[in-house]
């Protein structure tokens, strides 16, 4: 089964999980529109973002160590169909079952951003029942040839005290 992996750093250990930082590779540096393209112009206006996964710590990997995670791509294809068609699908049906009901075009479409708004509720109800399994990623192996740098953000405990 193919896998779907990205490359990222250790930023956090939880107990027998990790947090791994990883960073959206971008097409625009090597496309030849460039500078013309929507996609860039979006990039430079919200700038690089970076993801953090929460995987199990399976290799015993440390902070700023490089690691490679995955998941299925049979399960993101089908998150990814449910992500879009449960609140398109509810949206829908709210906006039928309005028109039966024989009231104005409104409020088929207060109907309709409503049913939406449940697809999103019942999406993220679905959504907390996955989140192991099939739908997690995985930790694959640690990333021999890692060379990104991340910023770690190690939480620092302060102590209020008296000072002499």
């Amino acid at each position: 089964m193919a896998m779907i992996e990205e490359t990222g750093q250790v930023v956090a250990i939880d107990g027998e999980f990790v947090w791994v930082q990883t960073q959206p590779r971008s097409s625009c540096s090597a496309c030849h529109v460039g500078a013309d393209c929507g996609t860039s112009v979006l990039a430079r206006w919200f700038g690089q973002r970076t993801n953090r996964i929460r995987v199990r710590n399976g290799l015993d990997l440390q902070i700023g160590q490089g690691a490679v995670i995955g998941i299925h791509e049979t399960a993101l294809l089908k998150a990814s169909v449910v992500a879009y068609f449960v609140p398109l699908l509810a949206m829908v049906a709210a906006a039928v079952v309005a028109s039966l009901a024989g009231v104005g075009d409104g409020a088929v479409a207060l109907w309709s951003v409503t049913g939406l708004g449940l697809g999103l509720l019942l999406l993220q109800r679905l959504g907390t029942g996955h989140q192991r399994g099939a739908y997690q990623a995985a930790l694959l192996r640690k990333a021999s040839d890692f060379n990104q740098s991340f910023t770690i953000e190690i939480p620092i405990e302060i102590q209020r005290g008296t000072t002499s």
